[in-house]
């Protein structure tokens, strides 16, 4: 990956970052009932989000953005483009996928709050 393509999505990540630190301003989506229950999921949330920025950022310094974390290979364009802090090429993200889906049991998907 060329360093023009690793300095864009620093600025990308840093900025996005630095927004979900100070900003707040998902907090005053204080529309549902449970407005404490919301509080707390969106600060999880959004703690989940900065430690993938983190990570993403710790991957540009260590000339390891855009390699799969699972097969070595690079990730597609594409993907980065649609999910800049994704860590697996879209082959191995489906095959995780399919294998999650296998092993649901009933239980609510972890992308959705819930473990």
């Amino acid at each position: 990956m060329d360093c023009e393509v690793k300095m864009k999505y620093q600025e990308l990540f840093e900025t996005e970052m630095q927004r979900l630190i100070y900003s707040g301003e998902v907090l005053n989506q204080d529309l549902f009932l449970n407005e404490e229950d919301l509080r707390y999921r969106l600060r999880n949330r959004e703690a989940l989000f900065i430690n993938k920025i983190k990570d993403a950022l710790e991957k540009i310094r260590n000339n390891t953005f855009g390699i799969c974390e699972k097969c070595g290979e690079p990730i597609e364009s594409k993907r980065l483009e649609a999910r800049p802090m994704t860590k697996l090429c879209l082959s191995c993200k489906e095959e995780e996928e399919f294998k999650e889906n296998l092993h649901m049991d009933g239980r609510r998907h972890k992308s959705l709050g819930v473990y």
